[in-house]
């Protein structure tokens, strides 16, 4: 449409052009329809689909706001470490390196918080797109990507010169993508950092993240941003914000399902979203009803 706005045209009156050249139609529906596409062929949007673009932004969209960016280390990593496939045999040596550079970037950035954010962002970023191209039948890249995702969540950020809300808009962003059950069990530990009126913005930023996916039809990633709400604040013990969307339950209610990207009221999220909160309270269905009443 950008295209069609910049060239000063509709839809309408493009196609309008092919009414009277039967020739036109005729090569247009060979094009489409018989003739496969070439690299050459794919335009900018078909190339830059919104999963790959959201996906690309959420793995390094805002690195130019850390105070030391994470794309030289990530540079170092990949160069040392490459970025090609490997089988499940191959990993546990994968595994080791990675280790022992994570390792060295921490003796080398003991005296510089600027530096060691940049380096466990880096790494993370690293080990999301490495498990994405490795056989990690063994689960050993999952193990240590999932600590990588803990211990940057973790860290203090305060004594750094990033801001409060690019560092959690990043953060709550990384956690829509996880593809490899990263958060499984630790779910609240994400969100430690998160508290008082950075958890206020937080939720209002997984909000417009949510739409947003919504909108471009990720469904899968819409419903872990919902979900996350609910997991930043059961962290810290703020259950009276969950009332805000309708009582915990309801928060799944928002997350998008038919194809035209209108909300749906199934029960799919919603029962989701309330066994991940009983999950993180450790209680049963029947005592979280209490909890969630306020009871």
């Amino acid at each position: 449409m950008d295209r069609l706005a910049a060239a000063r045209l509709d839809a309408e009156a493009l196609a309008a052009r092919a009414d009277d050249h039967a020739p036109l139609r005729t090569k247009a529906r060979t094009k489409v329809l018989k003739q496969g596409l070439q690299a050459r062929d794919l335009t900018d949007a078909m190339r830059l689909t919104p999963r790959k673009r959201l996906y690309e932004r959420a793995l390094r969209g805002r690195w130019d706001r850390f105070p030391a960016s994470p794309q030289p280390c990530y540079d170092r990593m990949v160069n040392h470490l490459g970025e090609r496939w490997l089988n499940e045999d191959a990993t546990f040596r994968l595994t080791r390196r990675v280790e022992s550079t994570r390792d060295r970037n921490d003796r080398a950035t003991a005296n510089d918080t600027d530096g060691r954010l940049a380096a466990r962002r880096a790494l993370v970023t690293y080990m999301y797109e490495t498990m994405a191209r490795c056989d990690d039948s063994y689960g050993v890249l999952g193990e240590l990507g999932r600590e990588a995702l803990v211990t940057y969540a973790k860290q203090p950020f305060d004594t750094t010169g990033v801001a409060d809300e690019d560092w959690c808009e990043d953060l709550c962003e990384l956690l829509a993508w996880d593809r490899h059950a990263l958060l499984l069990d630790r779910e609240t530990a994400m969100f430690t950092r998160i508290h008082g009126p950075l958890a206020d913005q937080a939720e209002k930023f997984l909000l417009t993240l949510a739409a947003e996916l919504g909108n471009h039809r990720l469904r899968h990633e819409a419903d872990e941003t919902l979900q996350n709400i609910a997991h930043l604040h059961v962290a810290h013990g703020r259950l009276d914000a969950l009332h805000r969307h309708r009582g915990p339950v309801g928060i799944g209610s928002l997350a998008p399902d038919r194809r035209d990207g209108r909300s749906r009221t199934g029960p799919g999220p919603r029962r989701r979203c309330a066994s991940g909160i009983r999950t993180s309270l450790g209680c049963s269905r029947t005592s979280y009803a209490g909890v969630a009443a306020g009871s």
